[in-house]
């Protein structure tokens, strides 16, 4: 995840895709505070997010 915010910073990212039903993590520096440091990032820099339903149907549809 952060290459991800690496990514967005350095203007690389044309777009985002979050799976909705990603793991919660309630640790430090985990899952959900990353994943809001990647929107906040992307809100920043105004690129696109896109929410797909589930990790599952966004790997199908990405690795056919």
């Amino acid at each position: 995840m952060k290459g991800i915010i690496n990514s967005i910073q350095f203007r690389m990212a044309k777009c985002v895709i979050l799976a909705l039903n990603i793991k919660e993590n309630p640790y430090e520096y985990g899952t959900d505070e990353m994943v809001f440091k990647i929107i906040d990032c992307c809100k920043q820099r105004n690129v696109p997010i896109v929410h797909a339903c589930t990790r599952k149907g966004l790997g199908k549809r990405v690795f056919r």
